[in-house]
C-alpha cells in the first residue's frame, strides 16, 4: 500500500476526528490479518501501548504492525510474522490506531487490541 492519494485521504480523515478502513495487504501480520482482510482504523487519542496494532508510514511504505516497545514518542513496531522490526517509528509517522477487522471473504468483524 504506497499510494499518495491513499496517505492524504488518510492523514485527512483521521486529523477531523473521522475513522476509516482499508483492506490489507500482505503476509507480515499473520496469523492476526490475513492478505485480504479489511482493516479499521481510528485516529489516536491516547498515547498508543505495546500491544496495539498501528498504521504508519515510514521510508515511503505503509504498514500496519504491532508495537512491541518504546518510550515517550519513539516506538518499536514489527509485524506478528516478522523477526526484524521496523526500527523506531516517531509518533509523528502513526496515522492511526487498528481497531478492528473484517475476514476477506466472511465479514465477520474481529476487534484487534493490545494482547
Amino acid at each position: 500500500m504506497q499510494s499518495a492519494t491513499f496517505g492524504q485521504l488518510a492523514a485527512e480523515l483521521v486529523a477531523n476526528g473521522n475513522s476509516f478502513r482499508f483492506c490489507a495487504r500482505g503476509r507480515s501480520m499473520l496469523p492476526t490479518i490475513q492478505d485480504g482482510d479489511i482493516l479499521h482504523v481510528e485516529p489516536i487519542t491516547k498515547s498508543p501501548r505495546i500491544g496495539d496494532i498501528v498504521l504508519f508510514y515510514k521510508r515511503g511504505e505503509f504498514k500496519a504492525h504491532r508495537i512491541i516497545g518504546g518510550a515517550g514518542s519513539d516506538f518499536i513496531t514489527r509485524g506478528d510474522a516478522g523477526m526484524e522490526t521496523d526500527g523506531v517509528v516517531r509518533s509523528s509517522e502513526i496515522i492511526g490506531r487498528v481497531i478492528a477487522k473484517e475476514c476477506g471473504g466472511m465479514g465477520r468483524r474481529t476487534m484487534l487490541g493490545a494482547r
